[in-house]
């Protein structure tokens, strides 16, 4: 498999040189350290402290049995879900989201805008769309750095209610609420995404296509990972319309955008065949 990129990779230097395009590739070159070095390194400081948690919470045994507290729970949630590897999947990611990961929401969301930035980089191009696209998406990638930090903030009271053992029932509704708008946010802003790479993506250069590609799956995990989690939340909230809205909202909203995700992912994938 080495060989064949090697040979991609000269095949396209060599007919970039061929036809004049020995300035757009030096651009390339130029531009791939600082793109690789804006992708990786918020991605990689999130990631590492957080990795550096989730096994602390796996070695003391801690997260295997909060597995097992909440698998009743989301066998009835996903009743269509027969794979019990698939389930305990599903399992893992909300128990990660209640320990405080949550973040893997906005992680996700963060990896699609990157993703999509740069299948917008790789492209090169002086049209009026392509620039006012990639600078939307570069203050979502931003933007959603900084959701990581407010998410975790929102959660603080949150987790300090259910440490007590006489909590508020108002104030503990009143900390999952805020919670939720957080990660609302997260999930409109994945959406977001995709919406500013749909009218773009026929103007996407070839080697393009992957990356954006990628963001969309991204984005959908994002909104997936925000959908588990308010499902959850809607369990402990005592108001019944307002826990039935906070389930049902992004279950709708995925639904009204499957069109446009599956329609996305179809024409990108059909310019990478």
């Amino acid at each position: 498999m080495n060989r064949v990129w090697l040979i991609c990779l000269c095949a396209g230097l060599i007919f970039a040189m061929g036809n004049g395009g020995t300035q757009a590739v030096n651009d390339l070159f130029m531009n791939i350290g600082k793109d690789t070095f804006d992708f990786v390194v918020p991605l990689l400081c999130v990631t590492c402290f957080w990795n550096g948690i989730l096994n602390v919470a796996k070695d003391s045994g801690l997260l295997r049995h909060a597995e097992r507290l909440f698998h009743p729970l989301l066998s009835r949630l996903f009743p269509d879900v027969r794979n019990p590897e698939a389930l305990g999947y599903i399992v893992t990611n909300v128990v990660v989201n209640m320990f405080g990961l949550g973040s893997a929401a906005a992680g996700s969301s963060m990896c699609a805008a990157s993703m999509a930035l740069r299948a917008i980089r790789v492209t090169a191009s002086e049209d009026a769309d392509m620039l006012h696209a990639e600078q939307d998406m570069e203050k979502l990638r931003v933007y959603f750095l900084h959701l990581i930090d407010e998410e975790n903030k929102a959660k603080k009271p949150l987790e300090k209610l259910l440490k007590q053992e006489n909590a508020d029932d108002t104030e503990l509704e009143a900390a999952y609420r805020t919670a939720c708008c957080i990660i609302d946010e997260i999930f409109y802003m994945s959406i977001r995404i995709v919406e500013t790479l749909e009218p773009i993506a026929d103007k996407l250069a070839p080697a393009g296509a992957p990356f954006a590609s990628a963001a969309v799956h991204f984005a959908r995990c994002g909104m997936d990972s925000v959908r588990i989690l308010k499902a959850v939340y809607s369990t402990k909230m005592n108001e019944p319309v307002f826990a039935h809205t906070t389930k049902r909202e992004p279950e709708i909203a995925i639904e009204n955008n499957k069109e446009l995700f599956d329609g996305l992912i179809a024409r990108l994938e059909s310019e990478i065949c």
